[in-house]
């Protein structure tokens, strides 16, 4: 019992210990903060289709660093030209919209490989053709 009692009076004092010095670390930790000037101008952005849910996969074409491709667990494969600020739906005519696969060929960028079905493991994937 006073064995208890000893540990319980410890844990006590180290936890008041902590909760004095927590906010006393948070004021002390700007003095190290960079200048933010360079980032003012800097807006944040969605990235990214705006209707794709998850995305499963990306795959950019080597030597154009604006095209990339996102595959998506529910809306199909999006394009975008201009380094992911617009995106277009490029498999909307396709028997699936689950795409869990993709890969760009080496020998011709205008060639995408897409499989089907999601392969996450989570307990709402969606099955491919």
């Amino acid at each position: 019992m006073n064995d208890n009692r000893t540990k319980l009076i410890v844990f006590v004092i180290f936890l008041a210990i902590l909760v004095t010095a927590l906010p006393m670390a948070a004021t002390h930790g700007d003095e190290g903060k960079s200048d933010p000037s360079p980032f003012k101008r800097l807006k944040f952005r969605s990235i990214g289709p705006a209707a794709g849910g998850r995305v499963c996969r990306v795959a950019g074409v080597p030597g154009d660093a604006l095209t990339c491709y996102a595959a998506t667990a529910a809306s199909g494969l999006w394009k975008s030209s201009d380094g992911g600020i617009r995106w277009k739906p490029i498999f909307d005519e396709q028997s699936t919209s689950t795409i869990g696969s993709l890969a760009i060929a080496p020998s011709d960028p205008n060639v995408i490989y897409v499989g089907s079905g999601e392969a996450n493991i989570r307990g709402n994937i969606e099955v491919g053709n």
